[in-house]
């Protein structure tokens, strides 16, 4: 499965990310060797998605999952109302319209019970339609379009984009764990001709709370039990001191550790592209999210989750766990993106800003970027002959904004 997941790697590469800074940020950090043509992608890489409550990670998410399960294009036909027949040679065109999809399987694993096939569904449509109204150069905003028909139309392509979607909605960790580990099987049964290329975990941290309390219970019982058995007792007492083992609290203290095996397992055996969303729980101490400033001294969102889960780019040094992030995306929330007026404005000319309310009405959010990097020094010393090399990490830091407007997620 290894080899057949690196000569897929090399013959068939994962293609952009379809947000042209983020490709450009990639490709301005990271090694030409690394790429297959102009795929800014690599098989089995893992994108964090971290951020405050509505500040857009499951919305990124919709958009890499319509990237992945759309059809590269499509040749449609588009027949006229009578009116416009009646006027025209040729009623009816055909042209292929490129809808730069992957065709590819995606795996949801709805940890937050939030994702909505509803959604997708609607952004789906969105797109394509826009597609197809500017392949046939169409004015949207006329009143006078007649009723258009789309061969194949536009819900026959979501309903087959939708047909690759699956989601799973564990209940723990070690339920998400157990999913992932038998996502091979599932693959090989319900799509043996089918390829999975993304799956994405909303979020990572959904079981945060509930691992930690378990885990405490456990340790408060072995204490317990510790404690009991330290006690002089006489022989009636003793026989009873320790409790029976069902009734300790049941808990795997690694539940987090199987998680990221099996995520390292899928992305060696099968290329799998990994996206998750985190929390953000740990915010900077003494600054507003209002005031970061896009730069290597940026205060970024603290990691709530201990180890094994892979360090953030502020360590990108190999990680024990067998991978490190890739990329670490950071929404601040729309704060960030729309600035506060100064002191004083008044509310007439506040209204005409209008780069301002257009970033209020689109529910615009700016994402900072942040891609670790291995920077390889070579030091010759006078006097010695011998090159030495020193190996040094860092974070390259970039940016893209993106909104959320008529049903779809925009992407700057």
């Amino acid at each position: 499965m290894c080899l057949v997941s690196r000569i897929r790697g090399t013959t068939v590469p994962p293609g952009s990310t379809y947000i042209s800074a983020f490709d450009e940020h990639v490709t301005s950090v990271t090694p030409d060797p690394l790429f297959s043509g102009d795929s800014t992608l690599n098989r089995g890489d893992v994108i964090e998605i971290q951020g405050p409550a509505a500040s857009g990670k499951t919305q990124l998410l919709y958009f890499f999952t319509m990237t992945c399960v759309l059809p590269n294009s499509a040749t449609v036909s588009c027949e006229l109302g009578m009116q416009d027949a009646a006027a025209n040679e040729e009623p009816q065109h055909s042209t292929s319209v490129l809808l730069g999809g992957r065709a590819k399987c995606a795996v949801i694993f709805d940890c937050d019970g939030r994702w909505r096939m509803g959604r997708l569904h609607a952004i789906l449509t969105s797109y394509i339609t826009s597609k197809f109204t500017r392949a046939f150069a169409l004015d949207t905003t006329s009143q006078e379009i007649p009723k258009l028909t789309f061969q194949p139309s536009i819900a026959d392509l979501v309903v087959q984009s939708l047909s690759r979607v699956h989601i799973f909605r564990p209940t723990s960790s070690l339920a998400l764990a157990s999913t992932l580990f038998s996502l091979p099987t599932y693959h090989r049964t319900n799509m043996p001709d089918e390829e999975i290329l993304m799956i994405f975990v909303d979020s990572i941290s959904a079981f945060h709370h509930s691992d930690k309390w378990r885990t405490e219970q456990a340790m408060l019982a072995e204490n317990s039990l510790r404690n009991s058995t330290r006690t002089p007792s006489t022989s009636r007492t003793a026989a009873t001191a320790q409790p029976p083992s069902s009734s300790l609290p049941r808990v795997d203290t690694n539940a987090m550790a199987h998680v990221i095996n099996t995520i390292q397992m899928l992305r060696q055996n099968l290329g799998i592209i990994t996206f998750m969303t985190n929390w953000a729980m740990i915010t900077p101490e003494g600054k507003s999210v209002v005031n970061l400033n896009i730069d290597e001294s940026a205060p970024w969102f603290g990691q709530h989750l201990s180890s094994p889960y892979p360090s953030l780019p502020e360590h990108p040094a190999p990680s024990t766990t067998g991978f490190t992030i890739t990329h670490h995306i950071t929404l601040p929330g729309t704060a960030y993106a729309v600035p506060q007026f100064p002191v004083g404005t008044a509310f007439a000319r506040a209204l005409e800003n209008e780069e301002r309310m257009s970033a209020v009405d689109h529910r615009k959010s700016i994402a900072l970027l942040r891609t670790p990097i291995t920077v390889t020094q070579s030091n010759h010393l006078e006097g010695d002959p011998i090159l030495k090399s020193k190996i040094q990490y860092g974070v390259a830091v970039g940016s893209f904004e993106f909104s959320v407007r008529d049903g779809f997620v925009g992407i700057e």
